[in-house]
């Protein structure tokens, strides 16, 4: 507006007179005297409540020929900046950031649980993950053992399958069973044992044989544990068990008894390729 008032281009009564737009250009604020940009903005009576205090007192003191001649007047005589409070640039917007910040918070972003994933045991230990299967339909159960060294890389694999199909807590405790007694087989000496049944793995921990459908079974793991220096009970989450859990679907397919060493059925192949490929 400043600039528009410093060119006389405002739509004051004396421009609108000059363009044929009204017949009067006096103003109507103090009807004594023409209305132009300095007039409207600064002379007028009608304005001294505007312009009333110590910093503005030249308005009745100095005359001036337009709105120009007033803001070379007050940049001439170094006014500008206690009249108008003129600040670093810099500081301004600084402010400005700092009022919208406070304005307009940002939400709590929280951060993104990382995917947990199979992590290979310490060196000289191995890990035996294992998981059971059912099938109602066709009243059948299976077992799936995997055990890993500390590359991660499968040292023997197994899968039995049942016929019958027991209760998920009496298929797990089977497969917990089988898991010990297998890694035992083939020459295992320290293990940690992991399984997805938050169930088994406390039973398994404590000794617990309190559920009468499961205490055999926690009897013999305790009994093959024995034959171990050194083994451990872990619990970790479906996801994290793919290999166990994939093989144990293989078994409701598969009859009988099947070990491989060094190696895995070739429907489990990609997720033990995926984990190594992260080492």
């Amino acid at each position: 507006m400043i600039w528009r008032a410093c060119r006389n281009t405002l739509p004051t009564k004396l421009n609108l007179t000059r363009k044929t737009i009204i017949d009067n250009p006096t103003c109507d604020r103090c009807s004594s005297n023409v209305e132009d940009s300095l007039h409207a903005l600064w002379g007028c009576s009608g304005l001294v409540k505007v312009w009333d205090g110590d910093r503005w007192s030249f308005q009745t003191r100095e005359a001036f020929a337009d709105f120009k001649h007033l803001c070379g007047w007050i940049m001439e005589n170094e006014k500008s900046p206690e009249l108008f409070a003129i600040r670093d640039p810099k500081q301004v917007a600084q402010k400005r950031w700092d009022e919208i910040k406070t304005a307009n918070p940002l939400p709590n972003r929280s951060r993104p649980q990382p995917i947990p994933k199979w992590t290979a045991p310490p060196p000289n230990i191995y890990k035996i993950n294992y998981d059971g299967a059912i099938s109602n339909a066709d009243n059948k159960a299976g077992v799936e053992v995997v055990i890993r060294d500390c590359n991660g890389e499968v040292i023997a694999s197994l899968i039995q399958q049942l016929e019958q199909a027991y209760q998920p807590v009496e298929v797990e405790a089977i497969t917990a069973c089988r898991a010990v007694e297998f890694g035992s087989e083939i020459g295992v000496d320290c293990a940690i044992m992991e399984d997805d049944s938050k169930v088994i793995v406390k039973a398994l921990r404590n000794k617990d044989n309190g559920l009468l459908s499961i205490a055999p079974m926690v009897n013999d793991v305790s009994l093959f544990s024995s034959l171990y220096s050194k083994l451990s009970y872990s619990h970790i989450r479906r996801n994290v068990n793919e290999v166990a859990h994939c093989l144990a679907r293989l078994t409701l397919i598969t009859p009988n008894y099947t070990v491989w060493m060094k190696d895995v059925p070739f429907r489990t192949l990609p997720f033990v390729q995926a984990y190594l490929a992260t080492l």
